[in-house]
C-alpha cells in the first residue's frame, strides 16, 4: 500500500490513479493529518504530491517518520524542495517557471530504464542550490538550463522531482512511478 499525502493540489488522484493502474494500492490523506496517527511502516511507500498547501509547516512531520521508519519517500515538486531544505540544502527563489523543457539525466534510480533525454513539465518558482546539497544528496536530473530536477539521497530509500510525473505531459511518469515502486 502506497500512501500519497495530497498537498491541497489536484494530482494526488491522479497519482493514486497511476499507482493503482500498477498493480499497488494507494490511500490519500490530507497533508493536515497528523502523522503520529498514522503507523507509517505500514505502507510500502509515501509520496508527497505537489500543490499549494503549505508543506513546510504541514509535511515536515511526513519526511521525519519516512526517513526513520525507513520507508521509500518520494516527494513532488515542493516536496522535494522540503526534503532538501530538512536535510541541509538550500532553495532558493527564482523567476517563475511554466513550460515544457527536456530533462537529462543519470540513468540510475527513478532514471532506470528511460531514454537518456525526455520531455517534461516545469511548474517552478524555486530552485536547488546544487553546490549546496549535502554531501549525502545525488542531483540525478537536469534541466535543459542545468537546473537541478531530481534528487536522491544516498544509501536511503528518499527522493525529489521538480517536475510531477502525474502530468499527462510528461514523458515516461509511470516508469518514473514504477522506478521509485521497485527500488529495492
Amino acid at each position: 500500500m502506497v500512501l500519497i499525502v495530497d498537498n491541497s493540489g489536484f494530482t494526488a488522484s491522479i497519482t493514486a490513479a497511476m499507482i493503482r493502474s500498477l498493480g499497488y494500492g494507494a490511500a490519500v490523506l490530507p497533508c493536515t493529518t497528523d502523522y503520529r496517527s498514522i503507523n507509517i511502516t505500514d505502507y510500502g511507500a509515501v509520496i508527497l504530491t505537489a500543490g499549494p498547501g503549505n508543506l513546510v509547516y504541514e509535511t515536515t512531520g511526513w519526511i521525519i517518520a519516512a526517513q526513520q521508519g525507513g520507508v521509500p519517500l518520494l516527494g513532488v515538486c515542493q516536496g522535494m524542495e522540503l526534503i532538501v531544505r530538512h536535510n541541509g540544502g538550500v532553495v532558493a527563489k527564482s523567476v517563475p517557471v511554466m513550460c515544457e523543457d527536456t530533462l537529462s539525466h543519470s540513468g540510475e534510480g527513478l532514471f532506470r530504464g528511460i531514454c537518456q533525454r525526455f520531455r517534461v513539465v516545469l511548474r517552478q518558482s524555486h530552485t536547488i542550490d546544487r553546490k549546496t546539497l549535502p554531501q549525502s544528496f545525488e542531483a540525478e536530473a537536469y534541466s535543459s538550463n542545468g537546473s537541478v530536477q531530481a534528487v536522491s539521497i544516498l544509501n536511503k530509500k528518499v527522493y525529489g522531482t521538480a517536475f510531477d510525473p502525474s502530468n499527462y505531459r510528461t514523458e515516461h511518469g509511470i516508469k518514473i512511478l514504477y522506478n521509485f515502486l521497485t527500488i529495492s
